[in-house]
C-alpha cells in the first residue's frame, strides 16, 4: 500500500507568510542614474584612450622597423595614419575576447530566464535561506560566546589600520598604474604584431610569393631588376628590402619614374609610354 507523504507544516506556514509578504511588499524604486557622472568619466578618459591608440599604432611601426633594422625616427608615420592603424590594432586585440564575453552574456540571459520561469527553484532557495537564517539554539549561543570570549582575550594586531592603508594604496594603484599597464600591454601586443608582419613579408619575398601591392614599385637602376619590396619612405629616400635580408636606401632623385598615358582613340586600346623622368 502506498504510504502518504507527510506534510511539512513548518514549510506550509512559512510559504503562506512568504507569499503574504510578497503580495504586500511594494515595488522597489527605479534607480536614478546620473548621466553627468558618466559623461565626466568619458570626457576625462578621452585623452588616455587617444594616447593609448596612438601608442598602439606607433608600437606596430616600431616592430616593423626593429625587424628590418631601420630607424623609426628617420621613417616616421603620419599622426593620422598612426591613430587609424592603432585603432585597427585595438579592434584586432579585442577580437579574441568577443566570443568569451558573448558566451558569458548568453549564459547570464539563459540563467535569468530559468530563474524567472522555474518557480519551484526560487521557492526552494528562499526556503533554504530561511532555514539558514533561523536563530541559534541556547547551546549554540553559549558555545559561540565562549569561543568569541577566548579569541577576544588574545591581543590582535591593528587589522583595521592595516586594511585602511591597503585600501589607500589600492586606490592609488588602480587610478595611476592600471591604465598605464593596460596601455603598455596593448603596445606590447601591437609591437609583436608588427614584428610578425615584417617577418612574414620577408619570408614571402624569399619564396617569391609577393602580393600585387607588395610587388608594385617604381623602378631604379640601383635595384638591378631584383625582386624587392618597398618598405617605407620619407621626404628624402625610400627603404627597399631585397632577397637575403638586404636593406637598400634609394633617394628619390635616383628613381626612374615612368608616366603612362592612355590614348583616347586607338583601335587596339593599348597604352603608350609618353615620357620618362629621372
Amino acid at each position: 500500500m502506498k504510504q502518504k507523504k507527510e506534510i511539512n507544516w513548518e514549510y506550509c506556514r512559512w510559504l503562506k507568510q512568504h507569499l503574504k509578504h510578497l503580495r504586500q511588499s511594494p515595488l522597489p524604486d527605479e534607480p536614478q542614474a546620473k548621466i553627468t557622472g558618466f559623461l565626466t568619466i568619458i570626457f576625462a578618459a578621452i585623452p588616455l584612450i587617444t594616447a593609448g591608440i596612438y601608442i598602439t599604432g606607433m608600437a606596430y611601426h616600431l616592430g616593423e622597423c626593429f625587424v628590418n633594422g631601420l630607424d623609426p625616427l628617420e621613417f616616421p608615420w603620419p599622426a593620422d595614419y598612426t591613430l587609424a592603424w592603432g585603432y585597427v590594432q585595438l579592434l584586432d586585440a579585442l577580437r579574441v575576447y568577443v566570443w568569451p564575453v558573448g558566451d558569458y552574456i548568453i549564459f547570464a540571459v539563459l540563467l535569468f530566464i530559468v530563474w524567472y520561469l522555474w518557480i519551484e527553484l526560487r521557492l526552494a532557495l528562499a526556503w533554504f535561506y530561511h532555514r539558514c537564517s533561523l536563530p541559534l539554539s541556547r547551546t549554540q549561543k553559549l558555545r559561540f560566546r565562549k569561543e568569541l570570549r577566548r579569541r577576544v582575550s588574545v591581543p590582535t594586531p591593528r587589522i583595521f589600520f592595516l586594511f585602511t592603508w591597503f585600501k589607500i594604496i589600492y586606490d592609488r594603484f588602480a587610478i595611476l598604474v592600471v591604465p598605464s599597464l593596460l596601455v603598455l600591454l596593448l603596445g606590447m601586443y601591437s609591437f609583436s604584431e608588427g614584428k610578425v608582419a615584417a617577418t612574414e613579408q620577408a619570408e614571402r619575398l624569399e619564396r617569391g610569393q609577393l602580393t600585387a601591392k607588395e610587388s608594385t614599385t617604381v623602378h631604379s637602376p640601383l635595384l638591378d631588376q631584383t625582386p624587392h619590396i618597398r618598405l617605407m619612405c620619407n621626404t628624402i629616400q625610400c627603404a627597399y628590402l631585397l632577397k637575403g635580408g638586404l636593406i637598400r636606401l634609394v633617394r628619390h632623385d635616383q628613381v626612374e619614374q615612368v608616366t603612362w598615358m592612355v590614348p583616347k582613340d586607338t583601335s587596339d586600346n593599348s597604352s603608350k609610354e609618353s615620357s620618362t623622368e629621372k
